[in-house]
């Protein structure tokens, strides 16, 4: 049931000003979450969304620390007002609760928390059981609540924002400096000066001669100065500036100028102290969760900044002395803070080692405890402030490998001359999860491309969640329960794990060389009033450095100390927490923000040969994919035993190693996806994609199609019906996860009876869906799994499923060597839509697998033509062969690309290939990957990698996709047309693949296009 509500409480301030904190709680929409499913022992949730109203007394002592308070109107009780977005999950009755309270400090205003300890899709406004995920805190009763504490996030929906208070000197408008500090990855006639789409402070006067911009090349030197006659302010109030002749891509720029009205953006921090606050200490009917006995705040990168800077500045002692967080979970923050209590502080800026420079973030101190300034000879300690007022909370810090290459992450547990370990306090806590990324890329790793940032190497996969959860649990029961968490585990110069980067242990990578130049922490000059808040020299001065040193790495260069998850313990690849960027955006020898690598290792001992590559290949590691999963569980295990994973995410974990093996032995093109040249197939349709929601269109992984109406599965479990005749087609969800769609992987149409099929080879059931309505009318399991069941095709009442299929082994993959690796395997099933029974496909035509690994791959079609009613084509997937089946399973022909012979019961038949295509299938290692019966042809899809002169092994190749198109008399062939990516879909007479847009990447910020290519014998498929 949902209730809107627009109500407001009453207000909290009921005895003196000097105790205002929460003037009243506005509650605007109050919804019971699930229709009121019950989450364990805490019972049914609901949703609380409103604002929250500030009143601040500015001659309070506790609010000293807040810049410009002093400067800000006042009300009628001498109070300086504010006001936020928050929003709250709570248990409908809060006698169910477990008495904490979990705060995220929104990142730029969004929320992460239920994606990360939830296992739950990412919603700004959580409604679905998606969106709930597996509803893990809840069920343990945990209050959850996100609060707006800046006033310049972008204006989207969802995105939490505080309206904030502008200082004035008496009713005169304050000036200052403003810098802007942009890198673009792409040439550009005009550029923001606000940091990632934020709102800027105006310029005073756009025309003024004293407003200037400079241009440099290396983060610390001095910018030459651009003449003020090429540049200007082509939009002064969004912060727009143009250049005569463009901004290049990979160049700093700094724009300063000069601007009224700054916020007093502190009232961000003293926000979430005068919230939370209210919540565990009111017992006012006010306070909507009662009981709340303890606190624990979580951040991640620049929210993790903000709650070393609270913590710093003394923000968690509230305006009555008490302690606000009982723990601090401060995830990626590195070693600085950030611009959120100072005059024209522009929140979102951080500071990496190529992006947003010189920035008021990683200044001393570093550590949570006492430390000493070799410069200036000053003492302290981020929790310093705390400590003298007994309000310190328990802290965990966590890095990744990534901060310490962009974040200075070492000086949170390193004496600031680089010469020791630091000292940590008791009630801090300190992890590095090794090699790991400031956050996961996608996986299958197959793009270097983060929005418009373009990395060398293909992105980092490792996905550390499961460790945070564990991290969470442990930090939890230490504020509860006095438990201890496991120890710190981090790299230490005692050990050598601390070090140089020139002393890393960096290996001799093709292509790759660790990073020798990492973020330094400088003392920086803003001016004399900076103590108070106020900034007078833009750019900083820049004075001595301090010392950066980075983990040392193992013989394969992954990270030798810290947490390792398993899939460093037990590697198929390189990963890292740095990536350079690509040449095609510029600087291609400085750090790609804050993406990580994935820099494979090689399948063979030949490959890694042909390489010159020192790091042992995969086959040299683990005889096969058995021995892998059984290596990683143990790694698990381990982590488990020791507290750094929770026994619930073991079966994902194996899941994903699995997957894992399997997508790094296929053939090494299969891993990227980039458009190389060649023809191109004939396009005689094509729609571009856009969901009805507006959100971004995922990768798409089968299609579907009855007349107008075309299906669609995508990646996140998801099932869609668009129309195809529409004026603007639109993508309408008809199926989700809950209804059991899983992730589809193939999809087929018995449009006359207006039924869908819906394979999932991972739940192992086909669902039968209506075309019209989206139901689920029926759902059919499997006996055994089946693996890499891409493909489906109906005959009758029969669904014929590929993929591999064993009859002894309950799981369908053969624990054999790769001799008698398809003994009692099947080319896919068949499944019976009336009974449910279960039989096999076909006899494997391959009988030797090359390495196990590759040999899980089968893809069969049926052949449509009247002639021959109940034919069959297969490939397995690891070779140029395909072959022919008929309604029996007799295989009847057989076709191998890389000879022009073309065998039908031992007859050769010539089909035209040239001897210049053949010795390119071999150069390039090829095998046919799919194989189709479309009209009166067989269509087989390969890919070719792209492989220069000068390539390395660890450089991302190029493939492309190409197709040969036969007639079924073996005549009509045409040979090497290229599509866009691998087809998705078929019917009679068509193709269907996607054109994922820009450069072929797989990436939602491009443009999805679904096309469709017609399938004749003969050049006229050609364009």
């Amino acid at each position: 049931m949902r209730t809107a509500i627009v109500a407001t409480l009453a207000l909290v301030l009921l005895s003196s000003a000097a105790e205002a904190r929460v003037v009243r709680l506005r509650i605007e929409r109050r919804e019971v979450v699930l229709n009121g499913r019950a989450f364990g022992a805490a019972g049914a949730y609901e949703k609380l969304v409103g604002k929250v109203d500030f009143g601040l007394d500015p001659s309070n002592p506790r609010n000293d620390i807040i810049v410009d308070l002093t400067l800000a109107p006042r009300d009628a009780r001498g109070e300086v007002e504010s006001s936020a977005d928050f929003y709250m999950l709570k248990p409908v009755d809060p006698r169910r609760g477990n008495g904490r309270l979990f705060y995220e400090v929104g990142n730029r205003g969004g929320k992460s928390m239920l994606a990360n300890f939830q296992k739950a899709a990412g919603s700004p406004d959580p409604t679905t059981e998606a969106q709930f995920g597996d509803g893990a805190l809840m069920r343990q009763g945990f209050t959850l609540l996100w609060m707006g504490w800046q006033w310049d996030v972008p204006e989207r929906a969802g995105v939490m924002r505080m309206d904030m208070p502008v200082a004035t000197d008496n009713g005169t408008p304050i000036t200052g400096l403003v810098r802007g500090n942009f890198i673009l990855n792409e040439k550009s006639a005009t550029a923001p000066v606000a940091d990632r789409n934020h709102k800027a402070y105006a310029p005073i006067d756009p025309n003024s001669p004293e407003n200037t911009m400079t241009v440099r090349d290396e983060p610390i030197a001095r910018g030459q100065l651009i003449p003020r006659s090429t540049w200007r302010f082509s939009d002064p109030a969004a912060g727009i500036v143009t250049l005569d002749g463009g901004f290049e891509p990979g160049r700093i720029y700094d724009v300063v100028y000069r601007a009224a009205d700054p916020k007093v953006v502190g009232v961000g921090l003293s926000g979430a102290r005068d919230l939370i606050s209210f919540l565990k200490y009111d017992s006012s009917a006010e306070n909507p969760m009662p009981g709340l006995r303890y606190a624990i705040g979580w951040g991640v990168s620049q929210s993790g900044r903000y709650l070393r800077h609270f913590l710093y500045q003394g923000f968690n002692e509230d305006e009555q002395g008490r302690q606000v967080f009982d723990g601090v979970f401060d995830q990626v923050g590195g070693s600085g803070r950030g611009s959120f209590n100072h005059r024209f502080g522009q929140a979102s800026r951080d500071a990496l080692q190529y992006f947003n420079i010189l920035f008021p973030v990683d200044l001393f101190p570093f550590t949570d405890g006492p430390e000493t300034d070799p410069e200036t000879g000053i003492e302290d300690g981020l929790l310093a402030r705390a400590e003298r007022t007994n309000t310190a909370p328990k802290v965990f810090h966590l890095l990744t490998n990534s901060e310490y290459f962009n974040r200075a992450g070492a000086l949170v547990h390193m004496d600031p001359t680089g010469t020791s370990d630091a000292e940590l306090p008791a009630n801090t806590r300190v992890y590095m999860i090794a090699s790991a990324p400031h956050g996961p890329g996608p996986f299958p790793p197959a793009s270097n491309r983060q929005g418009d940032l373009v990395g060398r190497a293909a992105l980092n996969p490792l996905n550390y969640s499961p460790a945070i959860r564990a991290l969470f649990r442990a930090l939890d029961r230490w504020v509860v329960d006095d438990v201890a968490p496991p120890p710190s585990a981090i790299p230490r110069i005692a050990e050598g794990t601390l070090t140089t980067p020139d002393k890393a242990g960096w290996p001799k990578i093709p292509g790759y060389q660790l990073p020798q130049q990492p973020l330094r922490a400088f003392h920086l000059n803003f001016g004399p009033d900076w103590n108070k808040g106020i900034v007078s020299v833009e750019p900083p001065e820049v004075g001595a450095p301090f010392v950066a040193k980075v983990p040392a790495v193992d013989a394969d260069g992954n990270v030798r100390s810290g947490i390792r998850l398993p899939d460093i313990a037990v590697p198929l690849a390189t990963q890292a927490g740095w990536n350079y960027r690509d040449a095609s955006i510029g600087a291609p020898d400085k750090l790609a923000g804050e993406i990580g690598s994935y820099i494979p290792f090689a399948r063979t001992r030949a490959e890694r040969e042909k390489a010159n590559d020192p790091r042992p290949s995969i086959e040299e590691r683990y005889r096969n994919r058995d021995e892998y999963v059984g290596k990683y569980a143990a790694a698990v295990l381990d982590l488990v035993a020791r507290g750094y994973l929770l026994p619930e995410d073991v079966a994902d974990l194996l899941k994903h190693a699995a997957e894992h093996y399997e997508w790094a032995t296929k053939a090494r093109a299969d891993h990227f996806a980039f458009d190389a040249g060649g023809r191109a197939a004939r396009v005689d349709q094509q729609w571009d994609l856009h969901r009805d929601d507006d959100r971004p269109v995922d990768i798409i992984t089968s299609v579907a199609r009855c007349g107008s109406l075309i299906f669609l599965a995508d990646s996140q479990s998801r099932l869609f019906r668009m129309d195809a005749t529409a004026a603007r087609p639109l993508m309408h969800v008809i199926a989700t996860e809950d209804q059991g769609i899983g992730r589809p992987s193939a999809l087929t149409a018995d449009c006359d009876r207006s039924r869908l099929y819906v394979v999932n080879s991972g739940l192992r059931n086909v669902l039968t869906v209506d075309t019209q309505s989206g139901a689920v009318l029926k759902k059919q399991s499997f006996k055994r799994e089946l693996y890499e069941a891409r493909s489906v095709s109906l005959a009758g009442d029969v669904l014929y499923i590929g993929g591999l299929w064993n009859a002894d082994e309950p799981r369908g993959l053969p624990a054999r060597n790769t001799e008698d690796f398809f003994e009692s395997t099947y080319l896919g099933e068949r499944l019976s839509l009336v009974s449910g029974d279960v039989t096999p496909g076909f006899q494997p035509y391959e009988t030797r697998c090359i390495a196990a690994g590759a040999c899980t791959f089968a893809d069969l079609n049926r052949i449509r033509t009247a002639s021959s009613p109940a034919a069959w084509v297969a490939v397995q997937g690891i070779s140029t062969r395909f072959a022919m089946y008929d309604a029996a399973g007799n295989r009847t022909a057989t076709y191998d690309a890389t000879s022009p012979k073309f065998l039908r019961d031992g007859t050769e038949i010539p089909v035209h290939i040239s001897q210049e295509q053949i010795e390119r299938w071999k150069s390039r290692n090829s095998v046919i990957r799919q194989v189709l019966a479309v009209s009166t042809c067989i269509v087989t899809v390969h890919a070719l990698t792209t492989i220069g002169p000068d390539w390395q092994f660890g450089e991302q190749p190029q493939y492309s996709v190409h197709m040969n198109i036969y007639g079924l008399d073996g005549a009509g062939l045409v040979s090497d047309v290229r599509l866009p990516d691998f087809p998705i879909g078929r019917d009679d007479t068509h193709l269907y693949a996607i054109d994922y847009g820009a450069k072929g990447r797989r990436n939602s910020a491009d443009a999805v296009t679904l096309v469709r290519i017609p399938i004749t014998p003969g050049p006229a498929v050609v364009q």
